[in-house]
């Protein structure tokens, strides 16, 4: 994973706005594989142990055929995705926001725990 960091600036609608900096992994096709093969490989354990199961044995070829499927799609949503994770103060109240999740698409909007105001989170 590629790690940086991003400026943002945090705003509600009534006009006010603050500066915020958060930290930015971005998860390379490598890692993305691992995670990929992780989920793949439980789903296909999971396969494996039901076969002795009486009743739910039945639907193990299933999943063991589910298998490579649930890995290749989890691979194809971790690769390229950028994950933020960092702490911002909401323009509303000045309480500390919590910056955390995907950041795939800008704006992000985001509900400020301590006021219940919505924030609008977008790059600088």
């Amino acid at each position: 994973m590629s790690s940086g960091s991003l400026a943002l600036t945090l705003s509600n609608g009534a006009g006010a706005a603050k500066e915020a900096r958060v930290a930015v992994r971005t998860w390379e096709r490598r890692d993305a594989a691992r995670v990929g093969m992780k989920w793949g490989g439980a789903v296909a354990a999971l396969g494996v142990v039901m076969i002795p199961i009486p009743l739910i044995h039945f639907f193990s070829p299933i999943v063991l055929l589910i298998a490579p499927l649930a890995g290749f799609l989890i691979f194809r949503l971790y690769n390229g995705g950028v994950d933020m994770q960092g702490q911002g103060a909401c323009p509303s109240c000045e309480n500390p926001l919590e910056l955390s999740g995907n950041a795939d698409r800008w704006p992000v909007q985001m509900i400020c725990p301590s006021c219940k105001r919505s924030v609008t989170v977008a790059p600088t």
